[in-house]
C-alpha cells in the first residue's frame, strides 16, 4: 500500500482524537496539529501551530513536504452563548492550505468535518428529511466559508476534498465535554445524588421529537473511506448513527 501520511488540525478535539487513534491503527503516518500539544506521550506526532497566524503555519508546515492527507477538525475558541466567528475560523484553513500546498507536493485529499448547523437546526426545526443536498441555513457560518473557499481552491489541482456533517455527539471518554453520553451520565448522577427520579430537563416538544447521534467512533471510519474513496471526491455526506429516536422512547 502507497504511504499514507495524514495531517489532523484539531487533533485533541473530540473527533481529532478519534480519527487520529484509526489512522494511525491503520497503518498512516499520522501528525497531529494543535496549539497545545498534550503532554502525555502519544503513538504519534503532535505539532504545535497557530492556525490563525500565516506566519506560524508557513514555518511548521514547511516541515510537512510528505503530507497525502488534510483532515481539518479544528475550530476557535469562543465563549460559551456567543457566535463562532466566521472570519477567524474561515482564515484558519486558508491559512493552512496556503503553507501546506507548496510544501506538500504529493497532497491528495482534503476532509473538513462540518456539522448540521449546516442546515440551520439551532435555528429552529428545519424539514426533513436532510440530505446532502438540503438548502444551507440562512444565517453566517464558518462552514459556508470553509465549503467555498476549498471548492474554489481544488480546482485545477491534483487533490479533492470532502466534507463530513455529523449530528449530537457520542463517545467513550469520560472527559471530553462535548458529548451527549457524558451529558446524560452527569445529569443523571445528580439526581440520584439528590434522591430525584430521572426526569427529562427539556420541552415537551422536544421530549417527543425525534433526534440524531453520531457515534464518533464511527465518524471517524467513515471520514477515513470518504479519504480513500474516488466516488467521495468532492461530495458532503451526512454522518449519523442511522436511527432517529425520540427522547421520551429512549
Amino acid at each position: 500500500m502507497a504511504h499514507r501520511h495524514a495531517l489532523i488540525a484539531g487533533a485533541t478535539g473530540i473527533v481529532g482524537t478519534r480519527l487520529a487513534e484509526r489512522l494511525q491503527a491503520n497503518g498512516w503516518e499520522v501528525t497531529g496539529l494543535c496549539r497545545r500539544p498534550p503532554e502525555t506521550t502519544l503513538p504519534y506526532r503532535m505539532l504545535s501551530v497557530d492556525l490563525t497566524d500565516a506566519a506560524d503555519c508557513r514555518k511548521k508546515l514547511a516541515l510537512l513536504g510528505t503530507a497525502t492527507h488534510l483532515f481539518y477538525a479544528a475550530r476557535y475558541d469562543h465563549p460559551e452563548g456567543t457566535s463562532e466567528s466566521v472570519d477567524v475560523n474561515g482564515a484558519m484553513l486558508v491559512n493552512l492550505i496556503d503553507a501546506l500546498e507548496p510544501a506538500a507536493r504529493g497532497l491528495q485529499h482534503v476532509h473538513l468535518v462540518h456539522g448540521t448547523k449546516y442546515y440551520g437546526h439551532m435555528l429552529g426545526p428545519p424539514e426533513n428529511p436532510l440530505t446532502e443536498e438540503s438548502a444551507r441555513a440562512r444565517s453566517e457560518n464558518f462552514y459556508f466559508v470553509h465549503e467555498d473557499f476549498i471548492r474554489e481552491r481544488s480546482r485545477g489541482t491534483s487533490w479533492a476534498y470532502s466534507t463530513s456533517r455529523p449530528h449530537t455527539f457520542c463517545d467513550p471518554n469520560p472527559e471530553e465535554p462535548r458529548n451527549a453520553a457524558l451529558l446524560i451520565a452527569v445529569h443523571a448522577s445528580l439526581a440520584r445524588a439528590l434522591g430525584l427520579p430521572l426526569m427529562y430537563p427539556g420541552t415537551e416538544h422536544s421530549f417527543h421529537a425525534r433526534t440524531q447521534f453520531t457515534f464518533v467512533p464511527m465518524l471517524a471510519r467513515a471520514i477515513e473511506w470518504m479519504a480513500g474513496e474516488p466516488r467521495c471526491a468532492n461530495q458532503s455526506y451526512n454522518i449519523t448513527n442511522g436511527d432517529s429516536p425520540r427522547w421520551s422512547a429512549l
